[in-house]
């Protein structure tokens, strides 16, 4: 009886079809957790020691053998990849937002896993991280980075400055969440996505990290601008 009790007041999601049962959201795909060696785990890892260089967070993640359990995962990265693209709608710009009601549920592990999958297979891909809520991504990708100089939002030169390049798979990421995002007004956050907007012109896709809604509502600001939003939930919470 106290397991039907529990079983009854249980509200987490488990799987996929449970998801789409229960929001009406259509389940695009699932990923295998990682555990320990989550890529969340060895992103925050990275940045609270030492920074490293943007290059050589990309070769741990290309080495078949930084994550057990790597090949499957890897499969259904592009599994994930290949259903996302054909969601979205021709003759518009490919740009697809991640985002989760909480933060832990892999969100930026998820929008890199996907951006890198893309432009290993070929694309000229961006990855934005706008999740000024856990910048971690930043950290481990652009920890390095030092610029001096006012960056103008909407200029897209100026983004350009501060986007980081890794030379084996030719994927941009661009760190704006350092900036905390969650305090610019109204008219700033326009004129970042209008910078977003014209930089983006020049890719096949761009993946944007919008981080965890219910902490910062700062990526709702990014919709307008984006084709496709992806929910990144854990099954069990």
């Amino acid at each position: 009886a106290r397991a039907l009790v529990i079983d009854h007041l249980d509200h987490s999601v488990r799987n996929a079809d449970e998801l789409e049962l229960h929001t009406g959201l259509k389940a695009v795909g699932a990923l295998p957790t990682l555990g320990n060696d989550s890529l969340g785990r060895r992103i925050a890892n990275r940045g609270v020691s030492e920074p490293a260089s943007f290059g050589d967070v990309m070769s741990a993640l290309a080495d078949p053998k930084s994550i057990r359990g790597g090949l499957p995962y890897r499969q259904s990265v592009l599994r994930l990849l290949s259903r996302a693209r054909g969601l979205m709608q021709p003759n518009h710009p490919a740009v697809a937002m991640l985002v989760s009601a909480n933060s832990g549920a892999g969100t930026s592990a998820t929008a890199l896993a996907l951006a890198y999958a893309a432009a290993l297979s070929g694309e000229k891909v961006l990855l934005v991280d706008a999740a000024s809520t856990d910048v971690a991504l930043s950290i481990a990708l652009a920890g390095d980075l030092d610029h001096r100089g006012v960056i103008v939002l909407d200029n897209r030169a100026h983004l350009q400055a501060i986007t980081r390049r890794d030379q084996r798979s030719g994927l941009a990421f661009l760190p704006i969440a350092l900036a905390d995002l969650r305090s610019l007004k109204a008219h700033q956050s326009k004129r970042l996505a209008h910078g977003i907007t014209a930089l983006s012109q020049g890719y096949d896709l761009v993946v944007i990290d919008g981080g965890a809604m219910l902490e910062d509502e700062s990526a709702a600001a990014r919709f307008p601008i984006v084709a496709q939003v992806i929910v990144v939930a854990r099954a069990g919470v």
